[in-house]
């Protein structure tokens, strides 16, 4: 759920006003953004994808459109293909997986 926007700061000398918050229980390690598709990808360090998608007519609003557990470890790198809308995704547990944005699931998977 949203939270309301808040003043924060990050470091001296430095403020800014966050417009939405999204509680994740693990820590954020990769984002890609689709502005064709409207949807956010976060991966984090538990191997896990959310699909976020911000309200086109309030932009302080958004739906948890799913998650994936994609990879056994963090996610270092997270791409988004907005024509097949699909996700690729490089971790440390040495893999490259494909996901399906619709789906919400893993359509291929492979060692590197």
């Amino acid at each position: 759920m949203a939270r309301p926007a808040k003043k924060e700061t990050a470091g001296e000398g430095f403020a800014f006003e966050s417009l939405w918050k999204h509680e994740i229980s693990h820590i954020s390690t990769a984002l890609a953004w689709s502005n064709k598709l409207g949807v956010l990808a976060v991966g984090n360090d538990s191997g896990q994808i959310q699909f976020i998608k911000p309200s086109s007519d309030n932009f302080l609003k958004f739906e948890l459109l799913g998650e994936v557990k994609a990879h056994s470890d963090r996610i270092e790198a997270l791409v988004i293909d907005e024509d097949k809308k699909l996700t690729y995704s490089i971790s440390n547990d040495r893999k490259f997986k494909v996901c399906s944005i619709d789906k919400k699931a893993v359509v291929v998977g492979s060692a590197l």
